[in-house]
């Protein structure tokens, strides 16, 4: 037992160190200039984020929605996104922006209606802890069994900062796309970790 112990440990320790190894030895100061793809361990400076666009405090969000993606009102839910053709298990759903915060209120104009922003319902930890605001991707909605998932990375594409989501299965024509809030807060103590320590200038 105690063998097993020890083993557990020192893998463990390996783990994280090679985990650790690998940021710091690779670590680059990332800017708008390159288009790239990046994870969220490797944004590790303030002026990256400071030069993305600000948000506009007022938002037509239907003009900017993909073609397949609208909104849609749900029973005990509120808004939410749907599909409006079938998707294939682990294929992209849509490519979201993601700018930073506007200061004061972010008011969203829609065919459904009019809605303001709130961040302790709307923002992911990720979104909370940058001060970003990823548009129409604030709307989807939870569920125990999702039918979509991110992977923690982002975008860079002329100048400006994208995020992806994905089919976890397959998806048919109309259906709400739902996402598990649970798994995102029980992962993001990882990113917050890593985060915490690459996101300095060394």
């Amino acid at each position: 037992m105690i063998f097993k112990i020890a083993i557990f440990c020192v893998f463990f320790c390996v783990f994280f160190c090679a985990i650790f190894i690998f940021f710091f030895v690779n670590k680059k100061y990332i800017t708008l200039d390159k288009d790239i793809e990046i994870n969220y361990f490797q944004i590790k400076n303030d002026d990256f984020l400071d030069n993305l666009k600000t948000c506009k405090n007022t938002i037509y969000i239907d003009k900017l929605l993909p073609d397949h993606i609208m909104l849609d009102i749900y029973d005990k839910k509120g808004w939410g996104l749907k599909t409006t053709k079938a998707i294939k298990k682990g294929e992209i759903i849509y490519e979201y922006p993601i700018e930073k915060n506007a200061s004061g209120k972010i008011k969203i104009i829609s065919n459904i209606g009019e809605k303001y922003i709130e961040p302790d319902i709307h923002y992911c930890e990720i979104t909370k802890f940058y001060n970003l605001f990823s548009y129409w991707d604030v709307f989807i909605n939870h569920d125990d069994n999702p039918n979509a998932y991110y992977e923690p990375k982002v975008i860079i594409k002329n100048k400006q900062l994208f995020g992806r989501i994905y089919a976890s299965k397959d998806i048919s024509k109309n259906d709400e796309l739902l996402i598990n809030y649970n798994k995102l807060k029980k992962n993001f103590w990882i990113y917050q970790s890593f985060i915490d320590l690459f996101s300095k200038k060394w």
